[in-house]
């Protein structure tokens, strides 16, 4: 009896509010739905995958279709590299810095999808209060 779709509204700290949609029962083998898709008042962004690297990526303006938006590099990889959390917490302590992969982070995750699943069950808004300093960007990207 596990729900396979929720739609949740979101309200970021930043004040962002952001709906979303997720459906684990279609596959993407009887959809064309899918990637990822991020809509505000100013345009759209869409991501062919949230798993292949060297997907799509597309923008439009408002009311425009969508482009075709040029990489900043190639991909390092292909796919989620699973173990690059732990490749990543080895390299922070051996640069002695912070990891990019928190504690904090991975515990707010849990708390939005907890919060989600309580809202739906009580319907009504669920605040949050764990928070997670971002990540920094890689060297490449600063």
């Amino acid at each position: 009896n596990t729900p396979d779709f929720a739609v949740s509204m979101l309200e970021t700290a930043s004040g962002t509010v952001v709906r979303l949609t997720t459906d684990f029962y279609v596959s993407n083998q009887t959809s064309r739905q899918t990637g990822i898709e991020f809509h505000g008042d100013l345009g759209s962004l869409f991501l062919e995958s949230w798993h292949n690297f060297t997907c799509k990526v597309q923008y439009a303006e408002f009311g425009q279709p969508l482009e075709d938006v040029p990489l900043l590099r190639q991909p390092s990889h292909d796919r989620v590299p699973w173990g690059r959390g732990v490749h990543e917490l080895v390299m922070a302590l051996l640069e002695d810095r912070p990891q990019r992969f928190s504690g904090e982070q991975a515990a707010h995750v849990t708390d939005i999808l907890t919060a989600a699943a309580r809202s739906m069950v009580d319907n009504q808004p669920v605040e949050l209060t764990s928070t997670f300093a971002p990540p920094s960007p890689l060297e490449w990207a600063e």
